[in-house]
């Protein structure tokens, strides 16, 4: 048995690891195994001064805190609504499924939302954000960034430096139903990236196949595209700057 204040931490290998036990609070501090896993418990857990890999094993739901600490740290949230913290280092972060908040900070991180409404936040260095399933919210924070907002009506915001924002096919819907994704800081040294070849349709708001459009409504640019062979126009909302000549396809 571990001695009192400890708890046994099951790692990589079948190993036990001890950890510190907080008072009053579920926290789990890994001291030296890379792997921490916990089954239905709600838990603090922080990583160590290492490139660390905490995985939040997939049959828990509760609602969890993760921080890498230094390190270039690779942290799963699984189920629940989690709170992933990067920190120092160069990190990746899986939300996964449940509405999860995503904290890049320092370093150049990647971070992936899953399903549900999360929210995504790159903070310093050059990040990558995957928003994935469900309505995000994605921020860059400093210098550049690249922001993909998946499926769901997703608000962006690129934050400080020349950033890109990559667009699938149907990544974003029809603003008449309210379905549009948001760029909320638009600057003209940003980029709009929309996946196929488009030919520029000018200003209407219904382009035929296989082009784009770039029109207003309520005071904001709106970026219309509509993809050969497909049903519908995707819509996206641009606040700030013209991004006429500032859409690139890949």
């Amino acid at each position: 048995m571990p001695d009192p204040g400890r708890m046994a931490v099951q790692g990589r290998g079948l190993q036990s690891e001890p950890a510190r036990i907080k008072p009053n609070e579920a926290s789990l501090l890994a001291r030296h195994n890379p792997l921490i896993r916990r089954k239905r418990i709600m838990a603090n857990v922080y990583g160590t001064n290492n490139a660390d890999y905490l995985d939040m094993i997939k049959y828990g739901v509760s609602n969890d805190y993760v921080q890498g600490y230094d390190g270039n740290d690779t942290i799963l949230g699984w189920s629940g609504n989690d709170t992933l913290d990067g920190w120092n280092g160069n990190d990746v972060l899986y939300g996964e499924s449940g509405n999860d908040l995503l904290l890049g900070y320092y370093g150049t991180d990647t971070l992936y939302g899953g399903s549900g409404n999360d929210q995504l936040y790159g903070e310093s260095g050059y990040d990558k954000l995957y928003g994935g399933e469900g309505d995000d919210t994605l921020s860059g924070g400093d210098t550049f960034d690249d922001l993909y907002g998946g499926m769901g009506k997703d608000q962006m915001t690129g934050g400080a430096g020349a950033d890109w924002f990559f667009f699938e096919t149907k990544d974003s819907g029809d603003i008449y139903a309210g379905q549009a994704d948001t760029i909320t800081d638009f600057k003209d040294e940003d980029q709009i990236w929309l996946k196929g070849s488009y030919s520029y349709a000018g200003s209407t708001s219904a382009p035929a196949d296989g082009q784009y459009s770039i029109w207003q409504k309520d005071g904001n640019y709106v970026v219309t595209w509509n993809a050969a062979n497909d049903t519908g126009f995707h819509d996206l909302i641009v606040k700030g700057d013209n991004p006429m000549g500032d859409i690139s396809f890949y």
